[in-house]
């Protein structure tokens, strides 16, 4: 019995695909080049995952195998979706990046620092993916801020060989009290936070001056 000849499945993909486009041209179906650029990228991304599981410290085969299957999300969103989710397709790559580097981590747990590039990615897809449903841009900007700010303080509570990462709650800090700012500026309601925080400190600071006094 002969061994089977890839070389004739090749052949068979190439007329397969050249009478998919021929349909196309001549408008007896629609739509098939978006269809065929979304089952290549999807075919590339389960590539790269395939071989991610076959050797398992190629982590690095995770970034471009999610990317690519974010990008066939991309081409069905855009080409078959529902026209009020159509404005997802942006942040759905840098969330499939956000998902590889996180998996990343989850999966090789020395490899801390992935942590870093997958929160913030999944904080300028949150960013972009609900901006235009919030008031300003400030406040698209405290969505970015914040997730930063939950990034770092997700790095602190990581533990190492060295211990836990301490010095991640600094930036972590900031970058709350960014987001807090922009979200102020860009809408009232945090105003009145603003206002209630400083009554609250100053009212810490007065009781702390008597108890002193008290002790003196």
């Amino acid at each position: 019995m002969k061994k089977f000849d890839f070389r004739a499945l090749k052949g068979i993909g190439l007329i397969a695909l050249g009478t998919i486009l021929l349909l196309q041209t001549t408008g007896i179906i629609s739509g098939a080049v978006s269809l065929i650029w979304s089952l290549l990228f999807a075919g590339g991304g389960a590539i790269f995952l395939y071989f991610y599981f076959l050797n398992r410290t190629q982590w690095w085969a995770l970034i471009p195998g999610l990317l690519f299957l974010g990008f066939a999300g991309l081409i069905i969103l855009s080409e078959y979706g529902p026209s009020n989710l159509r404005a997802f397709g942006a942040p759905l790559i840098l969330f499939s990046m956000a998902v590889s580097f996180l998996l990343i981590y989850l999966f090789h747990r020395s490899n801390w620092w992935a942590i870093i590039p997958g929160g913030f990615l999944a904080s300028i897809a949150a960013m972009v993916a609900f901006g235009p449903y919030l008031r300003g841009g400030g406040a698209a900007v405290g969505v970015f801020f914040l997730g930063g700010a939950l990034t770092f303080g997700f790095l602190g509570g990581v533990r190492t060989p060295q211990g836990r990462m301490k010095w991640a709650t600094i930036p972590g800090i900031v970058l709350l009290l960014l987001s807090l700012v922009f979200f102020s500026i860009a809408l009232e309601a945090f105003q009145a936070v603003w206002a209630g925080a400083l009554i609250v400190l100053g009212l810490i600071m007065v009781m702390r001056t008597f108890t002193r006094r008290e002790n003196a």
